[in-house]
């Protein structure tokens, strides 16, 4: 059974900037119509997200779209384990990562969403959502506007992974981590990393520009595809 794993580091679905990355995934479904679950709990089940969500992937990429709202994880009538597992893709959105991971812990949503990647589900996470699946991800600092720190992830990558970095002040902030040993992936927004079992491809506008691998201060340019074992 492949593993497949689609990391975004950010963009709007509503604009259409990743909807390139987003049909690459949807074709990793081998479905005609497959059933696309949208998790948006770290928007706050945002309704406009929402409404982008089913326009993408429902009108435009053609998939069955459904959307587990933060209200149906806990209630406990609800089938969660069912919604999860009968999807044959799960996209899951950005927002406030610390709020996402700690609710999903607390209801064993991660928990579903790891078993269903490993049944071969395909999963798209963008920004916290890509986070998550690291040892350690920037994110902001939502105590101190306009900072950035490092939250632990499930470590199923193991390295460090900063979305974003296309933002001057995120990009500055981890150089300076990595001056300091943290070193890592950097993703661009609308620049997408797909992972298949243990071998990576680039999904960017060119083979360099977009994603980048930080060490000692210094950016490297990482190749269109290879093996993951390579490059961490």
């Amino acid at each position: 059974m492949q593993r497949k794993l689609i990391l975004i580091g950010g963009g709007w679905l509503e604009s259409g900037s990743t909807k390139a990355i987003d049909s690459y995934a949807v074709k990793l479904t081998n479905k005609k119509s497959p059933l696309a679950l949208f998790i948006p709990t770290a928007s706050g089940d945002e309704e406009e997200y929402i409404t982008s969500f089913h326009n993408l992937y429902g009108a435009k990429l053609g998939c069955h779209t459904e959307v587990l709202r933060s209200s149906d994880i806990a209630d406990r009538e609800y089938s969660l384990r069912k919604t999860i597992l009968d999807a044959d893709l799960l996209y899951l959105g950005g927002g406030n990562y610390i709020k996402m991971l700690a609710f999903w812990q607390k209801h064993r949503v991660d928990s579903l969403i790891q078993e269903a990647w490993k049944k071969g589900k395909v999963i798209v996470g963008i920004s916290a959502g890509a986070i998550c699946w690291f040892e350690k991800g920037l994110r902001s600092n939502y105590e101190h506007e306009g900072e950035y720190i490092l939250s632990e992830g499930w470590g199923i990558i193991p390295t460090t992974i900063c979305p974003h970095f296309n933002q001057t002040d995120r990009r500055q902030a981890f150089l300076s981590l990595s001056k300091m040993g943290t070193e890592g992936l950097a993703l661009e927004d609308d620049c997408g990393l797909a992972i298949i079992d243990d071998q990576f491809q680039l999904l960017t506008r060119s083979d360099t520009k977009g994603a980048w691998y930080i060490k000692h201060g210094a950016i490297y340019s990482m190749p269109s595809k290879g093996c993951v074992g390579g490059w961490i």
